[in-house]
């Protein structure tokens, strides 16, 4: 069975039935999302942790498999057409939790959970470095697709990651290298950026101003 040609709830449905490799294609391809929306929640309170954000991808994949994947089964069931939507949601409200039972005494306010993280996330992509811009019609998806089938293969899933978490999160190439998985130095970061953009640039033949 070709995992990536399953639709998510296909896909959803076989993680349910403890399989594997349809959780390695979970992973691989809804673990960005997740942490986007887990970063995403963080910064909207003004916290950065990258240990936390480790912490709460956990969380929120516990949270996924607990009492025979009762929520997962649960999505399948209620929203089986929109999975990554659901994902990101469920992952905002873990990160909501943590940070509310975290600051609330603090602060002494009360804050809702997240409904719709969509307003968190950019609709085009924006992308700049000082010399060129990818312009905004430029769609997420297509800069994705790219980013799933670069040259070098080897780190193609990090790479990606890294991408995303410097230009759709904001984070620092420091902040970034301060993530365990990542195993790379802010300078190691700020490479792997460049070529990601090259990359890029090359695909749609932008060329530097």
């Amino acid at each position: 069975m070709s995992y990536q040609i399953l639709t998510a709830a296909e896909l959803v449905e076989q993680c349910c039935n403890n399989d594997s490799r349809a959780w390695e294609e979970f992973i691989r391809r809804f673990q960005r999302p997740i942490a986007l929306m887990i970063v995403r929640v963080m910064r909207r309170w003004g916290m950065y942790s990258p240990t936390v954000i480790d912490d709460l991808l956990q969380e929120t994949y516990f949270l996924l498999c607990a009492n025979e994947y009762t929520l997962l089964r649960g999505l399948l069931k209620k929203r089986p057409d929109s999975v990554e939507f659901m994902l990101r949601v469920i992952a905002a409200n873990v990160t909501h939790d943590y940070l509310r039972a975290k600051t609330a005494k603090k602060r002494g306010r009360d804050y809702q959970q997240i409904d719709d993280p969509d307003h968190f996330l950019m609709e085009n992509a924006l992308v700049e470095d000082g010399a060129t811009r990818i312009e905004a019609e430029i769609q997420l998806d297509q800069i994705d697709r790219l980013l799933q089938a670069p040259p070098n293969s080897a780190t193609v899933h990090r790479d990606r990651a890294i991408f995303w978490m410097y230009f759709q999160s904001g984070m620092t190439a420091q902040a970034i290298s301060e993530i365990p998985s990542i195993r790379l130095s802010a300078k190691g970061v700020e490479s792997s950026i460049h070529r990601t953009l090259e990359y890029i640039r090359g695909c749609f033949k932008i060329k530097r101003r």
